[in-house]
This record gives C-alpha cells, sequence and structure tokens, in this order.
C-alpha cells in the first residue's frame, strides 16, 4: 500500500553510515511512487550476484561483505562471488567463514578475473565490487526495481568516494543519459563508476566481455562498448562507494 512504499522511500534515503554519506539524491529516472513497490516484484526477487576479484584484499574484504550481506534486510536474493588470484593474507578465510562462494586459482591479471566471475554468475545481473568497496544500504533493491521496470540492460548510479576510514571524500553523480561514446572515451577517465554499474548477464555477453589484454582502464573500454550498443538507465542516487587508498591499482604510479 502507500504506507510500505512511504517506507521504502524513507530507507533508501536514509543516510548511509557505512559509506560516509553526506547526501542522497532522489531518482532522475524512476519515481519513487511508481505503481511497483519492491516487495511486489515477481516471486522470487531477481537474484543479483556481486564479484569481487580479490588478491590479498584482506583489510577491507569484511567491510566490504558486510555491505553485500545488509542487502538481504530488504529481500533480495544476493550472490557473492569472490574471485582470488592467490591471497596469502587471510582473504580466502574471511570469505569462506562469510558464507561467500569462492573461485580461487591463478588469473592473468584484473579483467580475466572479472570475466570468470561474471560468466560463473547463477543470476541474471551482475555488478562487480572491489575488495575495499562497498554497497550503499538499499543499492540492489533500487537495481532491481530499475532494470526488471524499464526496457534497459544496464543500470549507472551514483558513487561516494572515501578514504580508508570510510570518511568521506565527495560524490559523484551518473553521467546524463545523452552522453555519447565520443563524449566519454574522449574524456580519459571513467565518469561510469564500475562499482555503480549494474548490468545484465545477456547483455555482458553479447559485449563479448572485458578485454583482458588491459592492466588497467579495461572497465573503461568495455563501458565504451555498452555505451554503443545501449543507452543505459540512469539513478540518481547513491549505489557503491569507492575507497581511495594508497593501494588501489589505478593509482599506482608503476601501472600508470
Amino acid at each position: 500500500g502507500s504506507g510500505n512504499k512511504s517506507a521504502i522511500g524513507e530507507r533508501l534515503r536514509a543516510e548511509p553510515k557505512s559509506c560516509g554519506l553526506a547526501e542522497v539524491r532522489p531518482f532522475d529516472s524512476i519515481p519513487l511512487g511508481g505503481n511497483t513497490a519492491v516487495a511486489s516484484l515477481s516471486p522470487p526477487a531477481p537474484e543479483v550476484t556481486v564479484v569481487t576479484p580479490t588478491l590479498n584484499g584482506a583489510e577491507y574484504l569484511q567491510e566490504c561483505i558486510d555491505s553485500v550481506v545488509a542487502q538481504t534486510s530488504a529481500g533480495v536474493r544476493v550472490e557473492h562471488l569472490i574471485v582470488d588470484d592467490g591471497s596469502v593474507d587471510g582473504t580466502l578465510e574471511i570469505a569462506h567463514r562469510n558464507g561467500c562462494r569462492v573461485i580461487d586459482g591463478r588469473r592473468s591479471g584484473l579483467y580475466d578475473a572479472m570475466n570468470v566471475g561474471t560468466e560463473a554468475a547463477r543470476s541474471s545481473i551482475v555488478s562487480i565490487l572491489g575488495s575495499d568497496d562497498l554497497l550503499a544500504p538499499g543499492a540492489l533493491s533500487v537495481v532491481l526495481r530499475g532494470l526488471s521496470s524499464y526496457d534497459t540492460p544496464w543500470l549507472v548510479g551514483g558513487t561516494k568516494w572515501i578514504d580508508e576510514k570510510g570518511a568521506s571524500l565527495g560524490y559523484i553523480g551518473p553521467p546524463p543519459r545523452w552522453m555519447t561514446t565520443a563524449m566519454y572515451a574522449s574524456l580519459g577517465w571513467s565518469c561510469i563508476h564500475h562499482q555503480s554499474t549494474f548490468i545484465t548477464r545477456q547483455f555482458f555477453d553479447d559485449l563479448g566481455g572485458y578485454d583482458p589484454s588491459y592492466r588497467i582502464a579495461g572497465d573503461y573500454e568495455f563501458l565504451a562498448r555498452a555505451l554503443i550498443k545501449h543507452r543505459f538507465l540512469r539513478a540518481e542516487m547513491l549505489l557503491a562507494c569507492f575507497r581511495r587508498h594508497g593501494n588501489n591499482l589505478s593509482m599506482s604510479p608503476r601501472i600508470v
């Protein structure tokens, strides 16, 4: 009823303390007062697979897992798939202890691991979340409602940058839907954060996955190909937090 819809709206606007959120903006493309409440999605609720590639990611992994598990409070069935590349710091122990599904073994790089995880997903919707990153509370409820209500194979939301301790470094909303592939490619950096991007497995297959020859920016190239094929659904709401610290792969001067 209307009371349930109001409660859902209030919960999605609530401050996600784990992400250090200072601001959550309402939906840009999907009105919260629409005809379909999260709880009334076709039973059983669509499942989402969250793929987390890891290599000695124990330091922040528990926080990452907790943020995924928290999505189930809204009735979302979530599969958290850890694709490990030979960790020796306790990463696998943390993953197993928390009931995550684990695929371990050496890969040829980050994007190979992302392909392996996505191809092994048991759901029709997949996201990539770093072991040091977080999903915002209620994020997957938003994703499920959006992708089930609109004719689009992918959705992009807002991202909060946080530091090592979870303090806010600022919010970046999703780019406008009128952004072309040429505009995106000319930026030289990805304004579409993969932490806040959710894609159907079918669309991933149509695109041919990530190019494993990239050491960095393979997600940038993948999303450019996605833009060529189909416009994304834009959700002007915080969906994930990107943690910036001294060990980020994309921040390493040895690689960049």
